[in-house]
């Protein structure tokens, strides 16, 4: 599901006009272990859709917070 977001969002990214590297934001609210933005931005990394993003994670359990900086950012943690 995650992967086709991002397909998805490269999409509209480039109907509207934003071409890789520029600065853009990606926000999700209550993003559990972190994995859907994972997939996304395995997609968006591929057409440099990553370069010039601000991901905020909306989420109120540190538990989950952890689990995401696990998986979205493994060993560079």
């Amino acid at each position: 599901m995650g992967e086709l977001l991002g397909v998805w969002a490269t999409n509209e990214l480039y109907l509207m006009g934003l071409p890789p590297r520029r600065p853009w934001s990606l926000v999700e609210l209550g993003p559990g272990s972190g994995l859907l933005a994972a997939d996304m931005l395995r997609v968006l990394k591929q057409f440099h859709y990553t370069e010039g993003l601000s991901l905020h994670l909306v989420e109120v359990s540190r538990e989950l917070a952890e689990k995401q900086v696990m998986n979205l950012c493994g060993d560079r943690a």
